[in-house]
């Protein structure tokens, strides 16, 4: 299936020069430091844009949409869930935006989750082009072709990487404790006897 009958493909914000912090906010803008290598957003990363600095741009994103990285090496897709302060967010043009048109053919989640595969980076790399960074753009992204499973399958692939990533949070945490272990031992074993 085509992106295009999945989603609506939008550009972020182009601003007509680097946004500077400024205290008083009202608005927030997401440069590509934001967009953690984990597929979460680094909220206090945030720039926090002033009406005084830019007009407010017209679209912010919304709860459910999908951030794709537009440039660089990766073009990981990461799902926009709200965050508690209520300020708006606009990402920069280094992100193309998807709103899902229809939650009965996928949900964002697994959109987002479907994106970041091998496979489709792979795809999404091909797409790119660029001699230094390599550059994804609406119009490539158009052409991108997706296999999308029924709904049922998708929630059962979303409930196994689920499972992936708490057996990994598990194991790591088994590994710190066993390191932990070893070094209090070792460190018993080294103190003077006093016999």
């Amino acid at each position: 299936m085509n992106i295009s009958e999945l989603c609506d493909i939008r550009s972020g914000t182009s601003f007509s020069q680097k946004v500077k912090h400024c205290e008083n906010a009202d608005y927030w803008v997401m440069e590509s430091k934001c967009a953690n290598s984990d597929g979460s957003i680094d909220t206090k990363s945030l720039v926090n844009a002033s009406l005084q600095q830019f007009k407010m741009p017209t679209r912010a994103l919304s709860n459910q949409e999908i951030l794709m990285r537009g440039k660089g090496g990766s073009h990981q897709a990461i799902l926009f869930e709200e965050v508690s302060d209520k300020l708006p967010i606009f990402p920069t043009s280094y992100f193309l935006v998807l709103t899902l048109k229809n939650t009965k053919i996928a949900s964002a989640k697994f959109l987002a989750w479907l994106i970041n595969q091998p496979k489709y980076q792979e795809k999404l790399k091909s797409l790119a082009s660029g001699v230094t960074v390599k550059h994804l753009t609406k119009t490539k992204f158009l052409k991108f072709e997706l296999d999308i499973p029924p709904l049922n399958k998708q929630h059962q692939l979303l409930e196994l990487d689920s499972l992936m990533k708490q057996e990994n949070n598990l194991l790591s945490e088994l590994d710190g404790l066993r390191k932990e272990y070893y070094q209090v031992s070792v460190s018993t074993y080294l103190e003077p006897s006093n016999g």
